[in-house]
């Protein structure tokens, strides 16, 4: 099983689904500062010399550990050369969404040798 399919087979329990998506869009804004901080091929040290933020914060910040405010990313973004956008997209996009989430995921589990999908599984039954 891949871990495309133990997600997918995963979101039909409501329970899981639910959880998912409450927290998608606290990790697609984490996903965003990572991605946006290794495109600039920096490091969180030299993003808090850029930005007066303390590299700890930053950490915590792209671990889920704090929410940042709008004040703060655009702080991020400016030190990033970047420009902050916030956008609105319809629900039924979210579907879409989940599925470039998923291929995105499972590529990276490939790439980066992540534990397979079923010892996965195995590990959440023991």
């Amino acid at each position: 099983m891949t871990l495309r399919e133990y997600k997918e087979k995963r979101l039909y329990d409501p329970e899981f689904s639910q959880a998912y998506f409450a927290t998608k869009p606290e990790m697609n804004v984490i996903r965003a500062m990572i991605d946006a901080r290794i495109s600039q091929n920096i490091s969180q040290k030299e993003l808090a010399e850029k930005t007066g933020i303390a590299q700890t914060e930053i950490s915590k910040l792209e671990s889920g550990k704090r929410n940042p405010s709008i004040k703060l990313l655009q702080r991020l973004a400016d030190g990033m050369g970047m420009v902050l956008k916030v956008t609105f997209v319809p629900k039924d996009e979210l579907v879409k969404s989940l599925m470039l989430d998923l291929d995105s995921a499972e590529k990276r589990a490939e790439t980066e040798g992540w534990i397979d999908a079923e010892d996965l599984e195995r590990e959440m039954k023991e």
